[in-house]
């Protein structure tokens, strides 16, 4: 079911979709009832809610205030990244969770990449031998696009972009502690958000990790 969470995510009005007046969705007030009646049905099985609060969006707060209302209302939570602008917000959500009961998690879909999972099968299967370096690019030449990515406001930058992904990506591979991380952040075209990252990171058992994202190169 897609759900109107009335959440205004501040984008542009011919294409907000998450205020009540939109009418795009079931309205919160009314999911309960409507999960109960399709319950009672046999040719439907409810498996999850949809919450889309617009497209384009330039605000990222608003994720953070969805994803607090869902759980208040007792549903488990997976939200789009960056799930939360720093860390006190995110600590809020956590709370939130905690005292709800309810799950809130990320929605990590790039553990699913076909190269990934090519790559994750290699070095589980020791098809190199003893692997002990790995490194994980996303480069372009066209600059930062020109939505939320750019605004340091709203967790612009290629950290909170594709870093993330490829971030994460090496953490779910490697069954190693982290022991230390080191950073270089590239502003060539603008002062505002990162637009070539490079973060370094070695790992317990020996292995030496580089990720870079650049839009410059």
């Amino acid at each position: 079911f897609r759900v109107n969470t009335n959440v205004d995510a501040h984008t542009h009005a011919k294409i907000t979709t998450g205020l009540s007046e939109n009418k795009f969705g079931i309205n919160m007030s009314q999911i309960s009832s409507v999960i109960k009646e399709a319950n009672t049905l046999s040719n439907i099985e409810v498996v999850g809610l949809h919450f889309h609060i617009g497209s384009q969006i330039t605000d990222m707060s608003a994720f953070k205030d969805l994803c607090i209302k869902a759980m208040l209302h007792g549903k488990n939570v997976i939200s789009e990244k960056p799930c939360c602008l720093n860390m006190e917000e995110l600590e809020e959500v956590i709370s939130v969770s905690q005292k709800t009961g309810k799950l809130y998690t990320v929605h990590q879909n790039r553990r699913l990449d076909q190269d990934f999972q090519i790559m994750k099968k290699i070095y589980e299967d020791n098809m190199l031998g003893n692997v002990f370096r790995i490194e994980s690019r996303v480069q372009g030449s066209r600059e930062i696009a020109p939505t939320w990515r750019r605004n340091k406001v709203n967790g612009g930058g290629m950290l909170y972009d594709w870093g993330v992904h490829l971030i994460d990506q090496i953490l779910y591979l490697i069954d190693s502690k982290v022991t230390s991380v080191y950073a270089e952040f590239q502003y060539l075209r603008q002062d505002e958000v990162d637009e070539n990252v490079r973060v370094q990171m070695k790992f317990e058992n020996g292995l030496s990790v580089l990720v870079e994202i650049g839009t410059c190169n």
